[in-house]
């Protein structure tokens, strides 16, 4: 049986102090990406999205931030009411086990900030409320006694210009942490869960490494701990499953390389460059893939994007990138 969000919890708050982050690095990558960018391009704003567009096809990068986001798509709705859900429940509105209570309890809350509820069918809520159960179930009755916050905001200014104002700002939405930055202090409780509405990432360093990444460079300490739960349908667990990878400097450094490739990259692209073609068999969800000159390339390869249902796009990505 997989461990659920309350195991994983467990004995947080007695964690030994957290590792201190050297940004020097990204500090350094940061200045260079800003150099000949015209002012009024600055900030350069770049989320973990944008991060994993800009390494993998800096074209592919360009063309999605181009392209029309469609917020009514099902996976899209099913995500992100499943996130919202999970919410509710840190906030005590429904137990685990009654999927009615879960529609209910979201009903109830579009109501009081007065939006509209989606129109679904009833197979659709069918797997909205039973997802948003398995999280009910894996988060249980935590056996810790650390701060719980949901959607907080993590920014990181960097390439201060004359004027003081960042040249570049990396910025993030947890979706559930744990303990809190005050004071940036060490020996604080420090976690993050990033919440998936449907089968485990097929790739979850690059979830967890971010949100490692972001955590140290906002903070100056690494994290605790940083997982990913998923309701993973395909499963028979009834709580889905948590996939936890451990905190430790060399992930870290890896996702400060990753961080600090995409920002040379976007300050390329913002002072004039034009953008690289990498094809591979990604670019059959290319929104640029009938213009772009070296997507017969990638079209031609095996393989594609994970499965539609692997997770919901994240809104916060959005926000992040706002």
């Amino acid at each position: 049986m997989s461990t659920t969000i309350a195991q994983w919890l467990q004995g947080l708050e007695h964690e030994g102090e957290r590792s201190p982050y050297d940004a020097a690095e990204l500090h350094d990558a940061a200045r260079e990406a800003v150099r000949g960018v015209p002012e009024d391009r600055l900030p350069l704003r770049l989320a973990k999205h944008r991060i994993e567009l800009l390494n993998s096809c800096p074209r592919r990068a360009v063309a999605e931030a181009a392209a029309d986001f469609d917020p009514t798509s099902e996976l899209f709705l099913i995500g992100r009411l499943v996130e919202r859900a999970a919410r509710i429940h840190l906030w005590g509105r429904y137990p685990a086990g009654d999927t009615e209570a879960v529609r209910a309890a979201l009903l109830e809350h579009h109501v009081a900030r007065n939006e509209p509820l989606p129109e679904l069918d009833d197979d659709v809520w069918h797997t909205i409320t039973l997802r948003a159960d398995r999280f009910a179930r894996s988060w249980g009755e935590p056996k810790h006694h650390v701060e719980v916050h949901v959607g907080e905001q993590l920014i990181v200014p960097l390439a201060p210009g004359a004027s003081g104002v960042p040249g570049v700002v990396l910025k993030g939405i947890t979706d559930i942490s744990l303990g809190t930055h005050v004071a940036q202090s060490p020996h604080r409780p420090r976690a993050v869960l990033e919440l998936k509405s449907g089968r485990t990432p097929w790739n979850p360093f690059n979830e967890t490494s971010w949100y490692q990444f972001l955590v140290a460079a906002a903070d100056g300490f690494a994290p605790h701990r940083v997982g990913v739960w998923a309701a993973a349908p395909d499963h028979d667990s009834p709580h889905g499953e948590l996939v936890d990878t451990p905190v430790n400097p060399g992930s870290i450094a890896t996702a400060t390389r990753w961080v600090c490739d995409a920002l040379l990259l976007v300050g390329d692209l913002a002072s004039g460059a034009k953008p690289e073609e990498r094809p591979s068999a990604l670019c059959r969800s290319c929104p640029d893939r009938h213009r772009c000159p070296s997507a017969h390339v990638g079209l031609a390869l095996p393989g594609g994007d994970a499965p539609t249902d692997a997770f919901a796009f994240d809104k916060e990505d959005l926000d992040a990138e706002a």
